[in-house]
């Protein structure tokens, strides 16, 4: 059954799972896990940063050193992952959407893939796609227990949270 939050979907998140470990000639060497395309209904929770007045949040670079003038406010985007597709290894947020291949994502069954503290790509309705964001929480505001597998059951989801991070432009 799909979810009735279904036609009001505004976010896509990729996750890519891990691959197989092997040892090869003594190094411990990790495949490429499988890419999964995760349609959510997701809203712009909590912000924090200098954009919303919050605190200063600097921004790392890839080497290390923080990004000179930059700065950076902290998305956290909860709601409803509702439906998955596995995809290319090559795929990348904004190729052409899959039309088949969808899979309803249910409380009662979640994903192995889909767990918190993972790093995922996400992209909210027309914004530009955020590159390193992280899962904060599949489980509801209340553990996944009581009434969070009612209100789960009957939107057909699985509660979600990402924290996402953008640079103020």
């Amino acid at each position: 059954m799909s979810s009735p939050l279904l036609p009001y979907a505004n976010a896509y998140v990729l996750v890519e799972s891990l691959g197989a470990t092997t040892v090869v000639s003594g190094r411990i060497t990790t495949s490429a896990g499988t890419k999964y395309l995760v349609q959510c209904y997701l809203t712009k929770q909590i912000s924090t940063g200098t954009e919303t007045g919050g605190e200063y949040r600097p921004l790392r670079a890839s080497t290390g050193s923080n990004l000179p003038g930059a700065s950076g406010d902290i998305y956290l985007y909860r709601g409803y992952a509702l439906r998955f597709a596995q995809v290319a290894s090559g795929y990348a947020l904004g190729d052409t959407i899959p039309t088949t291949g969808w899979t309803d994502l249910v409380s009662t069954t979640k994903p192995v893939w889909l767990k918190a503290g993972i790093t995922v790509q996400h992209q909210q309705g027309n914004e530009p796609v955020s590159n390193e964001c992280m899962i904060e929480d599949v489980a509801g505001r209340y553990g996944g227990a009581g009434i969070d597998q009612i209100v789960s059951i009957s939107v057909g989801g699985i509660p979600l949270i990402i924290r996402s991070g953008n640079i103020k432009r």
